[in-house]
């Protein structure tokens, strides 16, 4: 009876986590996507760059996020934007960096300036399979014309909320405990976006 159990946590924690992992990343990004590109009638695209600071709730972590590629599409409703980009963590208390894919959607209720957006995004350094990284947040922001009123480049200024966590999978790495464990922060960040 005790093998039985033993072999049960082995096959458990040695195969359940990375197929949990892979099953949520595929649905988490492909699904969307498709629906996306099938379904949504896009209007027009924005090229969006962001940096980001955070700083966690209890403790002293802080990171830096930095969106080198993120391509919008604008709907046409005027007042729903899709997003997919790469994000990139730099913390700042830790010598290790991750690169996420990222999917959302932005809400401009009022169609202009004032938006909210979510996002959600899985590590690239998931494939490897030493840990699975996920990261999410939630964001307000103020999109501003920056040359004239109806100008096609805005810079957006933003605060929210971001989640982010790594499950250690076989952790051949030895990566830090800190890098892995569940830290919420509260982020400022400053955007800039050209609409196409």
């Amino acid at each position: 009876m005790k093998k039985q159990i033993s072999v049960r946590r082995f096959a458990t924690g040695l195969f359940g986590k990375p197929l949990l992992c892979i099953l949520f990343g595929f649905g988490l990004f492909t699904g969307p996507l498709l629906s996306a590109q099938n379904r949504i009638p896009v209007r027009g695209f924005f090229a969006n760059f962001s940096a980001s600071y955070d700083h966690a709730f209890s403790g002293d972590y802080a990171a830096v996020y930095l969106t080198p590629y993120e391509m919008d599409m604008f709907t046409k409703s005027d007042r729903l934007i899709v997003h997919q980009g790469l994000l990139i963590q730099i913390p700042v208390s830790l010598k290790i960096f991750d690169v996420y894919m990222v999917l959302g959607a932005t809400v401009y209720p009022f169609r202009d300036i004032l938006s909210v957006s979510a996002k959600a995004g899985i590590s690239v350094s998931n494939i490897i399979l030493d840990h699975f990284t996920y990261t999410g947040n939630l964001r307000v922001g103020a999109d501003i014309p920056v040359f004239k009123s109806y100008s096609r480049h805005f810079l957006s200024l933003g605060a929210g909320l971001r989640h982010r966590n790594g499950i250690r999978l076989f952790n051949y790495m030895h990566i830090s405990g800190d890098y892995l464990k569940p830290t919420n922060t509260f982020f400022f960040d400053l955007a800039y976006r050209i609409r196409m």
